[in-house]
Order: C-alpha cells, then structure tokens, then sequence
C-alpha cells in the first residue's frame, strides 16, 4: 500500500530551494487509493506569496471533498 506525502518534505523543499514556483500533487492516488493531505499542502504553500499549488484532483474530486477557492 502507498503512503500519503509528508507535508514537512515539501516545506524544508520549499525552504530550501527559492527556485521553486509551484508544487504539483495529486489529491489522491488511483493504485493505492492514499489520500494525500491537500489542504495541510495547500495551507503550507500559501504562507509563500510567490508559489502556487496545483492539484491533479482526476481520481478525488468525486469522492473527497476538494474546495477550489
């Protein structure tokens, strides 16, 4: 079984590498059926004025609850 991604990587990435503009991830994995934690993710890009993210919500949209505002 798959693991959900850990949102503190994402943070000592972002951290560490100004570079980055954007953080793609899906919402959820179609093999596995993980979840991963869109908004810990999205809340944590947000405290970045110049990143964005984008999430490939395909398999979840139907089934989590993903607001998009």
């Amino acid at each position: 079984m798959g693991k959900a991604v850990e949102p503190k990587k994402i943070k000592d990435l972002l951290e560490s590498d100004p570079s980055i503009r954007a953080v793609y991830t899906q919402a959820s994995e179609t093999s596995t059926g993980v979840k991963h934690p869109i908004q810990e993710i999205a809340d944590l890009v947000k405290k970045y004025e110049d990143r964005i993210i984008v999430v490939d919500a395909i398999t979840g949209i139907g089934v989590f609850n993903i607001p998009t505002d």
